[in-house]
């Protein structure tokens, strides 16, 4: 996959989180995928994935991902920005993180 492939796919995704559509969000990605968290066990197969998306959106029903910064030549980088008002029982409060 080229460079330009892979940046398209990956606004794709950043797309369809910011849609809401988890499951357009899971068909980008192969039954397959490995994501590895710093935070956290990595999450095997599409299903781990799902587990991990659905909690986050409905955490944050307004959460908008950008992309800030992507390079790459085999492999691409990108640093995205998430921004989303958190709804946690009865704490409320804007978060923004960046991530790559």
């Amino acid at each position: 996959m080229s460079v330009e492939e892979n940046l398209r796919l990956r606004e794709a995704a950043n797309k369809a989180l910011n849609d809401h559509d988890v499951n357009r969000f899971l068909s980008l990605h192969l039954e397959s995928v490995i994501v590895r968290d710093i935070r956290s066990e990595p999450a095997k197969g599409r299903k781990a994935l799902r587990e991990g998306v659905e909690p986050m959106i409905r955490a944050f029903p307004d959460l908008q991902l950008v992309t800030e910064r992507a390079f790459g030549t085999s492999v691409v980088a990108t640093v995205i920005s998430a921004t989303g008002f958190l709804l946690a029982g009865w704490v409320e409060k804007r978060v923004r993180e960046r991530f790559s």
